[in-house]
């Protein structure tokens, strides 16, 4: 039966998406647990009900075009780093390319332009590479920080803020919980001006400018947050940092930054309209010229009068015969991710694994004691359960150690006594960058460095992240911190890491068939040493520091997979008091 040439482009495309399902249904599960990208249903379902109602209804032909065409080949290059790298972010980016493609070339019969712009409620689903997203709203939570400080001055606001936290007299601080989180709200925005670019159809100059006044409003928002939480208690004895009130405060501040976003929708269309055409010069001067501009660049449509039938040629054949070939290879590639897939899942303690709704593993006071400590006297204990959720892991085991009277280096040198804090975090979806808390807390990063060392027992290298700070009081810290999955598997720790890098490890990895658990590994759990002084650290302190905390994570580890793989959780204890200087 002959298809109509509409299909005959329509059907590689979706054999192409549908290769992908596997690899995206992992996606998705990942991402739903960053709460910064649970909207993507909703962009989904919007992307979805948006191709269907302005898809033409009668029999047409494929528009050519270069873009398409484009997205089209970048399309098969990350369908192909997919099934390589094994990496459901490749999957996403694919499938982004694939919708991309297939609505640049088709016409949008309200203005005579493509459809492109409904594949940005995709393009948004897609994580930015490199964790350029916490990057992001880390630096949006600084810049808000900064701002709600000078304004609480303004207001004589009693108060000193390290980094994002505000600390008053009388009260325990306020922003522990936002240190982490940034402004999450950031991307609801963004998927918000997103819908609205889609539904009124907005050509890219007003895209764009809508576009960029999220980050002002979603400063705003945060700012407008922060500010008044510490007003509330100071003024009115109310406690909006907490319970429903700080939920409510936090829904009432996006509900305003989502009218705020449909008024500069609105501002935009009455500033950048289109203009009549004025002056008798026949069409030729220069105002005419002025008035052709702005018509297409900045409004980006004509006037009633001067509005004329697209005209556009039809697709080639060369791009069908390529639309079909990218199909076929994707279609092979999503074969071979389907066997990942299946064969990752299909592993005994991963099947559990997937299925189960709780991948915490609380420990006890007990799993760290003196003697796994090698000496170090335990003088504190703390067990912290936190909303699921949490920007700072769900659940906290803190134990806080004092060194003995007379530490001292390998050469003999004494040291000194200094507190330590061991914690274990959990969990987390995927890699979390604790240096970032720390500076949001008003600590400084003065060092960074990223080192490896084997597992114990095996050839395995699990990096671990060595931190140099100090803050504006005075105090040189040190931190020790490294991460492994569910599995006991280490995280690789970004920074010091090139990508040409990882690449050459992804493939090598595909090579020798070590995908068991890659797929699906999406917990994270985290464990971190700290040190706090008023002296600097010295090169002696920190290599004692970090055996202490390379001896103290093996056996944390160990612990968990025990504690995993029996049925038995201990319960945890109940929260005797905390510790000032350490974060999560």
């Amino acid at each position: 039966m002959d298809r109509s040439p509409s299909m005959n482009v329509l059907l590689p495309y979706l054999v192409g998406l549908a290769s992908q399902i596997p690899m995206l249904f992992l996606y998705f599960r990942g991402i739903w647990a960053k709460p910064h990208y649970q909207f993507f249903p909703i962009a989904l379902v919007t992307l979805i009900a948006f191709a269907y109602l302005r898809w033409p209804r009668e029999e047409f032909n494929f528009r050519r075009s270069w873009l398409g065409s484009l997205l089209l080949v970048i399309a098969a290059v990350f369908g192909l780093a997919a099934m390589v790298y094994v990496e459901p972010w490749f999957a996403a980016a694919c499938s982004v390319a694939l919708a991309a493609s297939l609505f640049s070339m088709v016409t949008d019969k309200e203005t005579g332009r493509t459809l492109l712009s409904i594949s940005l409620l995709g393009l948004i689903c897609l994580t930015p590479p490199f964790n350029l997203d916490s990057y992001l709203i880390t630096a949006l939570q600084q810049i808000s920080a900064r701002i709600t400080s000078s304004m609480l001055d303004l207001v004589g606001y009693p108060h000193f803020m390290p980094g994002t936290i505000i600390l008053a007299p009388g009260t325990e601080g306020f922003g522990i919980e936002e240190a982490c989180s940034g402004v999450q709200s950031f991307f609801t925005l963004l998927f918000v001006a997103t819908f609205f670019i889609v539904l009124f159809r907005r050509p890219w100059f007003r895209a764009t400018l809508l576009l960029l006044s999220v980050f002002f409003w979603a400063i705003f928002m945060n700012t407008l947050r922060i500010f008044t939480i510490p007003l509330a208690a100071y003024f009115l004895d109310w406690d909006l940092a907490h319970g429903l009130a700080h939920a409510l405060l936090g829904y009432g501040t996006l509900a305003l930054g989502i009218l705020m976003v449909y008024s500069t929708d609105q501002f935009l269309f009455f500033l950048c309209g289109p203009t009549e055409k004025f002056g008798d010069d026949g069409g030729q001067g220069f105002v005419s010229a002025i008035t052709r501009f702005w018509n297409f660049v900045i409004s980006g449509e004509q006037n009633n009068n001067e509005r004329k039938k697209h005209v556009s040629r039809s697709i080639s054949k060369a791009t069908v015969m390529t639309a079909w070939v990218v199909s076929g290879a994707l279609a092979l590639l999503g074969i071979i991710s389907v066997i990942d897939v299946f064969r990752s899942l299909y592993q005994p303690d991963i099947k559990i694994k997937f299925f189960d709704t709780n991948v915490e593993v609380p420990l006890a006071k007990a799993d760290l004691d003196e003697t796994a400590m090698e000496g170090w006297q335990l003088v504190d204990y703390i067990n912290e359960t936190r909303n699921r959720g949490s920007d700072l892991g769900r659940i906290s085991n803190t134990w806080t150690f004092m060194t003995p009277s007379e530490v001292k280096d390998e050469r003999g040198e004494v040291i000194g006594r200094f507190v330590s804090i061991f914690s274990f975090d959990q969990p987390f979806p995927g890699w979390h960058e604790l240096s970032t808390c720390y500076k949001n807390q008003g600590w400084e990063i003065v060092v960074r460095r990223t080192r490896m060392e084997k597992m114990e027992g095996s050839d395995k290298e699990w990096p671990y992240v060595t931190v140099l700070m100090k803050n504006s009081v005075g105090q040189h810290a040190f931190l020790v911190f490294s991460m492994f999955d569910s599995f006991g598997e280490p995280f690789i720790a970004p920074g010091n890491w090139n990508v040409v890098g990882w690449l050459i490890q992804g493939s090598a990895n595909r090579m020798r068939n070590r995908i068991r658990g890659s797929l699906f590994r999406g917990e994270a759990y985290q464990e971190q040493l700290f040190v706090a002084q008023y002296r600097e650290i010295s090169p002696a302190m920190e290599d004692i520091i970090t055996k202490k905390f390379l001896t103290a994570r093996e056996h944390i580890r160990k612990k968990f997979l025990e504690r995993r793989q029996s049925d038995e959780l201990s319960v945890p204890e109940e929260p005797t008091s905390a510790a000032d200087t350490k974060t999560n």
